[in-house]
């Protein structure tokens, strides 16, 4: 294929280094080609842009000439840039320059300018490298309390303690001047992730006070996500706390009203009270019909509301296990089998 067929009217698709060549005929961009003579005017547009203007076919008497030509100026050195004015000018002596050509060619660049026009690199470089090195600390981090959990589970609780002594020692000693690090381990919804993590692994460990309050930590850095309530909830139950646990299920519910997954839990508490429990059905259903389902049947026909709650196992095993059966001390968060 020729090399004609990859540009795009004669001009190039990318403008590289050498973009723009000069001959004592005229301009030469790509395979476009304007003659000296044939240029009107020179225009600096908004964008930094070199407009390029003719004449030639429109005539004298138009209003505007015609843009033969659109460069890239701002691509090229100061230097360049007014090495080539000049030689249009001296090729063309009745050639036409706008104010903001004039303006552009009369400033003067400042000699530290160059290396102002390096800080935003600089800036963008140091920030790429601060990110991937504190994904792979993040990363190792967590591996570590994933690793801990695993052995808990698996019994082997002195390699469970080991990896939870590098996980933690991480997580108390991040890597300094590190604004992403800080961002990740300090703030929002990957912090809580992180304490979520330990709280798991310290649970299976037997450490279930510690989970708690890490479990207590995970709704301070998101209190908006409602499925760190139930999280918190769950192990609050298992340990016995049920007022507490309600509570928490009742922030849930109100934080997430139009789903059903958090009713369901206070349904489970409530299991042995069928009383209490009927009494919260009725509310609860309610209370949906109001904020999601609406009167039914719904206009056109299959329109009809419905429930998009995702459940976990966590969720399955906290819920069946107190519906179908009382609930049995364990030590898994939601009631799983050791």
């Amino acid at each position: 294929m020729s090399e004609r067929k990859f540009r795009c009217k004669g001009k190039p698709p990318f403008v590289y280094r050498r973009w723009l060549s000069l001959s004592d005929s005229g301009i030469i961009f790509g395979i476009r080609q304007v003659s000296w003579a044939a240029i009107d005017g020179l225009a600096l547009n908004f964008f930094g842009n070199l407009l390029i203007q003719s004449r030639a076919i429109c005539g004298p008497n138009s209003l505007h000439p015609d843009v033969v030509l659109a460069i890239p100026f701002g691509l090229a050195a100061p230097e360049a840039q007014k090495a080539f004015i000049d030689q249009a000018q001296r090729k063309n002596e009745k050639l036409l320059l706008n104010r903001r050509l004039i303006k552009r060619m009369g400033s003067r660049e400042p000699k530290f300018a160059p290396a102002v026009s390096l800080i935003g690199p600089v800036i963008m470089l140091l920030v790429l490298l601060d990110l991937g090195n504190s994904t792979c600390a993040y990363l190792e981090m967590v591996k570590n309390y994933y690793l801990a959990q695993s052995q808990a589970r698996a019994g082997n609780l002195s390699q469970a303690r080991e990896h939870l002594v590098k996980a933690d020692w991480q997580l108390a000693h991040p890597q300094m001047l590190s604004l992403v690090n800080i961002k990740l381990l300090r703030e929002g919804s990957i912090a809580a992730g992180v304490h979520q993590a330990r709280a798991e692994a310290l649970w299976y460990m037997g450490l279930k006070a510690e989970a708690v309050k890490e479990a207590r930590q995970v709704t301070t850095l998101a209190p908006k996500q409602y499925r760190n309530w139930l999280f918190l909830a769950r192990l609050l139950a298992d340990t016995g706390k049920e007022k507490q646990a309600r509570a928490c299920v009742d922030m849930a519910v109100d934080l997430h009203d139009e789903a059903l997954l958090p009713r369901l839990y206070v349904l489970a508490l409530l299991a042995q009270d069928k009383h209490s429990a009927r009494d919260y059905y009725q509310i609860s259903l309610a209370d949906l019909k109001e904020k999601v389902f609406g009167d039914e049947p719904n206009w056109p026909p299959g329109g009809n509301r419905f429930l998009g709650d995702l459940f976990f196992t966590d969720d399955i095993r906290f819920v069946y296990d107190r519906l179908i059966a009382p609930p049995v001390p364990v030590n898994p968060p939601l009631g799983a089998p050791n």
